[in-house]
């Protein structure tokens, strides 16, 4: 599985380039024994050190990289396999690790554990002669592309903004039908069912927008930009951000779980969220019962224990406005996802029910806040 930001290779069986174990990665010397040579670190598949690894190898001058996932996702997708997740690499921390530029010639690529035990076995192990590496990648990491954010808007009397979106793009290998084709068209279905309650009612007293972000995958690109672009209006206007990220839950409750976590930063919005699904679990019990619907409050500062994630479209609107102003937004995560970042998420296990609840309850407080002053 080719990793995020994974450059151009074309080693050949001639060429001999040697594989160095590498353990866990957390050995510096032996990073700095691997320069010119092809890393191979034993790692589990969850989201977190991508960036740590190719900025590490970047700086120490590794013809390439392979990540073996042996502890993650073990038996749930694919025989007893442990199926290797795709993550994005922080791109600026890996352009500083390489002297500010792109390392356009190491390729970064996952493996599932049976497939590292094999190349184990043939290199490292080997009763004879060890086995050759070869290594051909062709992937252009040092070129721009457009990232596209388009927006739907049904105009208010005002120019206060209430906000909901969810990412449009997917990851390499990956059709996105959880991440974020739930999110996506949840979006699409609130604008639906919104623009019919302004055709009855009127002009709302707020703006309400509708927008799907590029690049998320890659590092908030889309949605960083928008509020890069829109910062001053956004700091007078913003009232509320809404974000749909894998707002969905796997069909298979006994075997993964029922939960979607509804969670946002300021009291006042999540005791009006508490409400609303109090009233959905009463008028809707035929849903609502099928689902742990769990609430969460995140008031801290970024990146500490009680902040709001950094990872996902909320967090520009959050914490990047500027001038210590931090703003409001609510998030629904589901569960039971374990193909999510693989070649396996795919139409097949979709439940479009659990979209329901976080439609129907953001939605609802999305019309409240059109027609009031709150």
């Amino acid at each position: 599985m080719i990793q995020g930001f994974s450059g151009q290779s074309e080693y050949t069986f001639e060429q001999d380039v040697q594989l160095t174990y590498l353990g866990n990665g957390s050995d510096e010397g032996l990073w700095q024994s691997a320069s010119g040579t092809i890393g191979y670190v034993i790692n589990s598949g969850t989201k977190t050190g991508n960036t740590e690894f190719f900025s590490t190898a970047a700086e120490n001058n590794l013809a390439g990289l392979i990540r073996v996932n042996k502890d993650y996702n073990c038996g749930k997708i694919e025989g007893n396999d442990c199926v290797p997740i795709f993550k994005g690499t922080g791109i600026d921390a890996v352009k500083e690790a390489n002297g500010g530029s792109i390392p356009s010639d190491i390729p970064f690529i996952a493996m599932s554990k049976d497939a590292g035990e094999i190349l184990e076995a043939a290199i490292f192990n080997a009763t004879g002669t060890p086995g050759v590496l070869e290594m051909v990648m062709d992937v252009t990491n040092d070129q721009e592309r457009t990232i596209y954010v388009p927006c739907g808007e049904i105009k208010g009397k005002s120019s206060e903004l209430v906000i909901v979106g969810g990412h449009h793009d997917t990851v390499y290998h990956g059709e996105g039908a959880i991440d974020d084709t739930s999110g996506t068209a949840s979006v699409l279905e609130m604008a639906r069912q919104l623009s019919d309650v302004v055709n009855e009612s009127g002009t709302p007293e707020r703006t309400l927008r509708f927008c799907t972000w590029g690049g998320e995958e890659e590092g908030l690109y889309g949605s960083r930009a928008y509020v890069s672009a829109f910062q001053n209006s956004l700091k007078d206007n913003l009232r509320l951000y809404i974000n749909l990220d894998m707002n969905h839950v796997d069909a298979d409750f006994s075997a993964r779980g029922n939960s979607l976590r509804l969670f946002g930063n300021t009291p006042e919005d999540m005791e009006h969220i508490e409400r609303i699904t109090d009233l959905y679990k009463d008028k809707r019990s035929d849903v609502a019962d099928r689902y742990d619907i769990q609430l969460a409050l995140y008031q801290g500062a970024q990146g500490e224990p009680d902040g709001m994630p950094y990872n996902s479209d909320h967090g520009p609107f959050v914490y990047d406005l500027g001038d210590d102003i931090r703003g409001r937004a609510v998030v629904c995560y589901g569960s039971g996802s374990w193909e999510y970042h693989t070649y396996l998420d795919t139409m097949d296990r979709f439940n479009e029910e659990s979209l329901g609840v976080s439609v129907t309850i953001y939605g609802t407080y999305m019309r409240f806040l059109a027609y009031s002053d709150y």
